[in-house]
């Protein structure tokens, strides 16, 4: 049986790359080895299985090879995401900044699944839609900037997205139960939105917590 430690073992390490102070680990041979690529599948397979994913998000590059397959394994759909340019139809994009530089990727729209649509059905009169992650405190801070045709339709959507989130917590309330920073619950109820003229802002606090978890406690 392939141990974690024989998985670390096929990655090599290449300091100060892509610059100075960086670590690249190259997973080449990881992929190269069918024993050890279906064990890393297996591996992330336990992980997501009991949480029942519809979607698997694979980002550009090395996530849309292991997405694609771990998708396959769970019989869930699969939806890359691409860098800028790329893709044919209008989409949603997220940016980030850290030790190695900016960087965004976009997907589009229609890929969503369902139980996500009632958040972003109000955006498709949307000129552009960014969703930017940031460090902050101890834990992650996820911004949106929406920019409208009309300052009708960011109003509407703001006031949209308020209400979704109110309407969670008072499911959640009348459910008897708390939101947990532990897990999404606590991302969406602390949801906080507001409309500026053309453009619709919002802020998610994301605690230390949910990171963990979603990280598997690393």
């Amino acid at each position: 049986m392939i141990s974690v430690e024989d998985l670390r073992e096929k990655i090599r390490e290449i300091p100060d790359y892509p610059k100075q102070g960086l670590v690249f680990h190259d997973l080449s041979l990881l992929f190269a080895d069918p024993d050890y690529f279906r064990a890393v599948i297996d591996l992330l397979a336990d992980w997501a299985r009991p949480r029942r994913p519809q979607i698997v998000l694979g980002a550009e590059e090395r996530g849309l090879i292991l997405g694609g397959a771990l998708a396959h394994e769970l019989g869930a759909g699969f939806v890359a995401a691409r860098q800028p340019g790329i893709l044919a139809s209008e989409p949603v994009s997220a940016e980030w900044e850290l030790e190695g530089g900016p960087g965004s990727l976009e997907l589009p729209i229609e890929t969503l699944p369902a139980g996500t649509r009632v958040f972003a059905s109000g955006m498709e009169r949307a000129e552009t839609v960014t969703l930017a992650f940031a460090p902050e405190g101890h834990g992650l801070a996820a911004r949106l900037d929406v920019r409208c045709r009309e300052e009708r339709d960011a109003a509407d959507l703001a006031s949209q997205l308020t209400h979704t989130t109110s309407l969670l917590r008072e499911t959640m309330a009348g459910e008897h139960r708390k939101p947990n920073p532990a897990d999404l619950s606590g991302v969406l109820t602390a949801g906080a939105f507001r409309n500026e003229g053309r453009r619709v802002l919002g802020y998610w606090p994301i605690e230390r917590a949910f990171v963990q978890n979603v990280l598997g406690g690393q």
